[in-house]
C-alpha cells in the first residue's frame, strides 16, 4: 500500500536502482536544478531493498536526511512523504526483513514502466513460463519463506528448489514453488 501511495504522490513507484532514483527525486522537486542524472544515497545504498526503505521512510539510523535526500537546493518543493514508518525490528542493515530476518527482495517496474536490469544486490524479475513478468508495470517484494534460501528470480521455482518456499506480493498467498 505504500509504494501505491508513492506512486500516487510522485507517479512513480518507489526506485530500485539509482538512474530511476535520480529521475524520481526529479518528481519529487520539480523545481531543483542540483539533482544530478544518477543518484545513489550518497552512495550508502547497495541494494535494492536500501533504496526502498529510504524512499518510503527515509532514515532509520542511516544519517540520511528525511526532507533532504539530495541538497535540492533553495528553490526545490519540499519533499512528500513519508509513506512508511518502520520498526526497528523490521530492518536490519537499513533494509526490510522478513519474518525469518531475512532482507527482502525488492524490485520496482521503474521509470519506463518497466522492470529494467537486474539491479547490483537484486533478484530478476519472476516471470511465468511463458516470461509474461508478474506485477507488469508494478512492484515486486519477496521473502525468502521458511528455508532463508532465495531464489534467483525469472521463471518461477520448482518444488524442491532454493526458491520454492518463498513468498511474494503477486503469488496470491502462495509459496511460488506452488503456484500452478
Amino acid at each position: 500500500m505504500a509504494c501505491a501511495q508513492f506512486k500516487a504522490d510522485t507517479g512513480f513507484y518507489p526506485p530500485d536502482n539509482a538512474t530511476d532514483a535520480a529521475k524520481v527525486l526529479q518528481a519529487m522537486y520539480p523545481r531543483s536544478t542540483t539533482i544530478g542524472a544518477t543518484y545513489n544515497g550518497g552512495g550508502s545504498l547497495t541494494n535494492p531493498n536500501q533504496f526502498l526503505v529510504h524512499f518510503l521512510a527515509g532514515p532509520q539510523g542511516t544519517g540520511w536526511a528525511i526532507d533532504s535526500p539530495v541538497a535540492p537546493g533553495p528553490s526545490a518543493t519540499t519533499k512528500k512523504g513519508p509513506w512508511m514508518t518502520f520498526q526497528t525490528s523490521e530492518l536490519s542493515g537499513n533494509m526490510v526483513i522478513d519474518p525469518w530476518e531475512k532482507p527482502l527482495q525488492y524490485r520496482a517496474s521503474g521509470t519506463g514502466g518497466a522492470y529494467g536490469p537486474t539491479p547490483a544486490g537484486g533478484i530478476a524479475a519472476y516471470t511465468d513460463t511463458g516470461n509474461k513478468v508478474f506485477n507488469q508495470g508494478g512492484v515486486q517484494v519477496i521473502s525468502s519463506g521458511p528455508n532463508k534460501a532465495m531464489g534467483s528470480g525469472g521463471n518461477l521455482p520448482t518444488p524442491g528448489t532454493a526458491g520454492a518456499d518463498d513468498l511474494a506480493n503477486f503469488n496470491g498467498g502462495y509459496q511460488l514453488g506452488a503456484r500452478p
